[in-house]
């Protein structure tokens, strides 16, 4: 049974439930690739950014923070052999500059100072533990509190935008449980296409959040389930002769657990 879970990995969920599943049910690890690495290292160099005085935070010091954060890991076991060659390699670091290039176009981080970076979040939603590092909160000129999360994607089409913000709506509610307060927007800025997409919100988007995620629990849950038990009776039906058949046990038991904690989550709403 799943007790921890970031909000990514809860997004996760929606989007793909078998590649879910996978990744946090069958425990199957897959290695760091290609595009995983290049948004680890251009995460890593736009928060070392703001370690640096606003008047150091240009183009150049943040090319520099790139390469010096790929220095760092590009020979550790996970990240040693994704290359095959040093033209490959060369082709991938200019790939990722160019989206750091693209983030200057779309803020100016000399004219502001993060709230946090990189902050651990913990909570709970019913039985389930939530656990996750924020790229960024920031204050607006009214005082309010911002949460910010950058995708080394391309951004979707404005009117397909709102299911990108799954997992801030649940990093909001942890904020909300930590420290009282109520996040007013969410940002997700996307560098492929220097593209900036927010979200206001209020408790009353929480709480659908809430309900949205205990009905795809039911969904995903109950089709997993059913998926199993009829899995199971093909093969028994086949092996009516004296054969062998499968219980899916493992599909029958996910789908079962996922239903009920949706249910759960549902009930107490």
């Amino acid at each position: 049974m799943i007790k921890n879970l970031s909000p990514s990995r809860a997004s996760q969920f929606k989007t793909c439930p078998k590649q879910f599943k996978f990744a946090n049910v069958d425990k199957l690890k897959e290695p760091t690739n290609e595009v995983q690495a290049k948004g680890t290292t251009v995460h890593q160099a736009l928060e070392d950014l703001f370690e640096l005085p606003k008047e150091d935070r240009n183009i150049e010091n943040l090319h520099n923070l790139f390469r010096e954060a790929w220095t760092k890991v590009r020979g550790t076991d996970e990240h040693h052999n994704l290359f095959s060659t040093v033209e490959e390699e060369r082709e991938w670091g200019v790939d990722g500059l160019k989206l750091l290039n693209n983030y200057m176009t779309i803020e100016d981080p000399t004219s502001f100072d993060p709230l946090e970076r990189e902050r651990w979040v913990r909570g709970s939603i019913e039985d389930l533990n939530l656990r996750g590092i924020l790229d960024r909160m920031d204050r607006n000129e009214k005082g309010e509190l911002i949460i910010v999360d950058y995708k080394s994607g391309k951004a979707p089409m404005a009117k397909y935008k709102e299911p990108r913000f799954f997992a801030l709506k649940l990093y909001a509610l942890l904020i909300k449980e930590e420290i009282g307060e109520m996040p007013a927007e969410l940002k997700l800025i996307y560098l492929k296409n220097s593209t900036i997409h927010t979200l206001k919100i209020n408790e009353e988007d929480l709480i659908e959040s809430k309900k949205e995620k205990a009905n795809k629990d039911m969904l995903h849950g109950a089709l997993w389930c059913v998926g199993g038990i009829i899995v199971t009776a093909i093969t028994y039906s086949a092996a009516s002769g004296g054969g062998t058949y499968i219980v899916a046990w493992g599909a029958i038991l996910f789908g079962a657990i996922q239903f009920l904690k949706g249910l759960a989550i549902k009930d107490n709403l």
